[in-house]
């Protein structure tokens, strides 16, 4: 990627009034470095809710860039930010290098929105999709590995597996992974208790890795 924009796309399942963005660079053989990180409300598309938008800041003093070396990860700052269970947040990311390589999980199963190499530079703030067309997009999710949601809930279950729990096998934007159905009754029963609990997928795919032999971790 070349100064240019990504939008994630994810799915929360608990409800919360605040939440922090965690992003990885697993799979990079070298530094990432994103010049700015926003997270909103998404309408549709890669259109945001207007005024939801809001801009991340990672450590203490805040800084509104990171750097992240090979295998690691950052946790941004917590943001205010009303999000419901099955509500989908998006995560606007700025790349500001040039042949910037990808880390990503390949099974993600749902849209995700870029700007093309014709529309470069910052889009991150940007709340509608002139700076995202249909055209331009990705199945996969680039360097997003959580959102995590700042609510009244009980804890979490945290589902292991292999690439069926991951996603294999399910539907694109159909959120039917059997964990997706766990969340989904669990939700269903916390009309009742009042207690929310959420869903973690560490699912492993075994896709492979494209990584030279004896270096970085291995896949998931």
């Amino acid at each position: 990627m070349t100064d240019g924009t990504v939008r994630m796309i994810a799915r929360p399942t608990i409800s919360g009034s605040a939440v922090r963005v965690v992003l990885q660079n697993t799979f990079g053989m070298e530094a990432v470095t994103f010049g700015a990180a926003y997270v909103g409300q998404r309408a549709n598309g890669a259109i945001l809710v207007p005024g939801s938008n809001h801009q991340l800041t990672f450590g203490d003093p805040p800084s509104l860039s990171v750097t992240i070396p090979p295998g690691e990860q950052v946790t941004s700052n917590q943001v205010p930010l009303n999000v419901e269970a099955f509500q989908d947040p998006a995560v606007s990311l700025y790349v500001p290098g040039a042949a910037v390589p990808i880390s990503r999980h390949t099974n993600a199963r749902t849209t995700s929105f870029l700007s093309p190499s014709t529309m470069p530079g910052n889009h991150a703030a940007e709340e509608g999709n002139a700076n995202f067309p249909t055209t331009s997009f990705t199945t996969s999710m680039w360097w997003l590995a959580a959102i995590d949601v700042f609510s009244s809930a009980e804890g979490a279950i945290v589902n292991f597996g292999d690439s069926i729990t991951d996603g294999t096998g399910t539907t694109l934007h159909g959120y039917d992974r059997w964990h997706d159905f766990l969340a989904l009754r669990l939700q269903l029963q916390s009309k009742k208790s009042k207690e929310q609990k959420a869903t973690v997928n560490e699912g492993i795919g075994g896709i492979g890795s494209t990584r030279p032999e004896g270096k970085g971790r291995p896949p998931c």
